[in-house]
């Protein structure tokens, strides 16, 4: 027993590059999460569940069917929202739009899973086996405080996100249903 307990004080966290080498592996990711959302303005926690959809380089599509459906899609530089119930789409140039850069790359970093860019924008460590990223940037910091990441065994996949946000709330999002590497419909990133 105490060579086991032994051991584990001994094991180090992986380096970054071994992390982000296996994070960037996968072309692709498909899974469902839910979403918890802790901000001061709620009386309680919100939790809606969904569907994620992520191609290299820059293609996403954040999907949430319950409690009120939205969709969001991200192909390339455009950025496209929608609120099916409400008849409501919205499409935004990231070209046209600068300041949203910030707030758009902050929240697909750890899809992205880009080595140099994380470098460039963000100071990575290790807490308790989690991945910190605390941006150094002011157009990322205006937005996110810190991402915690877990990851799975494998470093692969991202299990579990925790976002907080400048101002104090936080975010939740748990994965389940992981499939990497699967061949996706280029139709998941367009809003019909």
């Amino acid at each position: 027993m105490l060579f086991l307990l032994g051991a584990l004080a001994l094991a180090e966290d992986p380096s970054m590059e071994t992390v982000f080498a296996a994070l960037s592996s996968p072309t692709t990711v498909q899974t469902t999460f839910t979403q918890t959302q802790h901000r001061a303005v709620l009386a309680r926690p919100l939790e809606s569940k969904g569907r994620l959809v992520f191609a290299r380089p820059d293609r996403l599509r954040w999907q949430i069917d319950a409690p009120t459906r939205a969709v969001f899609v991200m192909d390339g530089t455009t950025f496209t929202t929608a609120m099916p119930d409400l008849g409501i789409t919205e499409e935004i140039s990231l070209a046209a739009h600068p300041e949203y850069l910030g707030l758009v790359h902050g929240l697909t970093v750890w899809l992205q899973a880009d080595a140099d860019l994380v470098a460039k924008n963000y100071d990575a460590s290790w807490d308790d086996g989690r991945l910190v990223l605390v941006p150094k940037t002011d157009d990322l910091s205006r937005w996110v405080s810190r991402f915690v990441l877990s990851l799975s065994e494998d470093h692969r996949s991202v299990t579990e996100v925790e976002l907080f946000e400048a101002d104090g709330d936080r975010v939740v999002l748990v994965f389940s249903e992981v499939r990497l590497g699967a061949d996706v419909d280029a139709e998941q990133f367009q809003l019909k």
